[in-house]
């Protein structure tokens, strides 16, 4: 069903969950780092959230143009630091393998949802699935052991991609 202004509902549920998810997973990566003693993972963990804030901010014009409500920030800041206590004690490997398993689906979906997404709004969504693909290969690349992990991470927040 479209609205008034002839924005598919569906589309803007799925950029208001995504852009809740961004404000959750901010606070996420910085519980995680939080976890740390290594002070290198901590700071690739705050990179992550700092990724994960940039794609918020990517979004927010969107939300405030579809006149979207995002669910209270302390709500969805819980949310984050919960998940991020779901992972305590687990080790970098096996955390590294978990955003591999656990963020394909999300790139999966907004990689999809890119594709069907009206032309104005173009942009902030193909940045959305940018930045899990850009997730997902820092992993990969910090499992390798590769100096070079957050280089994706990096590039997409200075704009050279997507």
């Amino acid at each position: 069903m479209r609205t008034a202004a002839g924005t598919d509902r569906e589309f803007m549920h799925a950029v208001l969950e995504a852009c809740e998810g961004e404000i959750s997973g901010a606070v996420f990566f910085d519980a995680l780092a939080a976890q740390y003693n290594d002070p290198a993972i901590s700071a690739k963990l705050r990179q992550l959230a700092h990724l994960e804030r940039w794609t918020e901010a990517q979004l927010l014009p969107l939300i405030l143009r579809l006149d979207l409500q995002l669910r209270d920030r302390a709500t969805l800041a819980t949310e984050g630091a919960a998940q991020a206590a779901q992972w305590q004690g687990l080790s970098w490997e096996t955390q590294l393998r978990r955003m591999c398993d656990e963020f394909t689906p999300y790139a999966a979906k907004y990689r999809e949802l890119a594709q069907h997404t009206p032309a104005e709004y173009t942009l902030p969504v193909a940045r959305l699935a940018a930045h899990e693909v850009a997730l997902i290969e820092f992993s990969h690349r910090e499992l390798a052991g590769r100096a070079d992990s957050l280089k994706p991470v990096q590039m997409l927040i200075a704009g050279q991609v997507a």
